[in-house]
């Protein structure tokens, strides 16, 4: 069955003011912090370990690597935390979340925010 979708401008969505009623105290809690690098990859591997071969493995602790030392992960760990010091009273995550978990095209998202739960949630345990 189809649906005709209205042709209405889509906003951005945006964090209230701080002078709203709930998030009057937002500038008082402490900002979300951006995770190490080394440790994220630890975690990484420690996850995929169980669903790979050892042959696989090996590529996959090479590439980690690659990224993690010289490599990607430098520059996007530089730039993390440059956005979490450029967002103040905000988490440097909030944005980004709310749009591509929640605004952006359902399809692709509604299997991404499950995704993203469950490893948020396998991150808590290591």
């Amino acid at each position: 069955m189809a649906v005709a979708l209205g042709t209405a401008e889509r906003r951005e969505w945006t964090v209230p003011p701080p002078e709203a009623a709930m998030w009057r105290h937002q500038a008082a809690l402490p900002l979300l912090p951006v995770p190490d690098l080394g440790q994220t990859c630890v975690r990484y591997l420690r996850s995929v370990r169980p669903l790979l071969n050892d042959a696989e493995f090996e590529k996959t602790l090479a590439a980690v690597a690659a990224f993690a030392v010289g490599g990607q992960g430098e520059e996007l760990q530089r730039r993390l935390r440059a956005r979490r010091g450029e967002k103040c009273g905000s988490s440097w995550l909030a944005d980004w979340w709310n749009h591509l978990a929640y605004l952006s095209d359902p399809g692709y998202n509604a299997h991404a925010v499950s995704i993203q739960h469950t490893l948020f949630v396998h991150y808590l345990r290591f």
